[in-house]
């Protein structure tokens, strides 16, 4: 039932992505440039945001059409809900380092 309410709301989303006029590459860049020369203080995304990101995590890699959604859930960047997505998944995959150490030590 859950899963329901999240479709209907990401279809909502989507389309008012796309009913909406999408801004250029240079647009983004230049509201990026502007955002980064001016001397802003990095801050940790809210409970809030987090809560939602943690909702749509499932060990994968989100689509375009997942992160532009989730971008407008949360408030934050485009940018910022991959980059969030991409440290959680290298976060919860092993250690590869560590896997072969123990590979090594067990006995044949």
């Amino acid at each position: 039932m859950r899963s329901d309410n999240v479709n209907e709301a990401l279809e909502v989303c989507l389309q008012s992505i796309k009913n909406n006029k999408k801004r250029t590459y240079i647009q983004a860049r230049l509201e990026n440039s502007e955002l980064e020369s001016s001397n802003t203080k990095r801050l940790r995304k809210n409970c809030d945001q987090t809560k939602i990101l943690l909702e749509e995590y499932k060990g994968e890699q989100w689509s375009k059409d997942q992160l532009e959604v989730l971008a407008i859930q949360s408030g934050l960047t485009e940018s910022q809900v991959y980059k969030w997505n991409w440290d959680r998944l290298r976060k919860d995959r092993p250690n590869d380092a560590e896997d072969m150490e123990l590979s090594e030590e067990r006995p044949s």
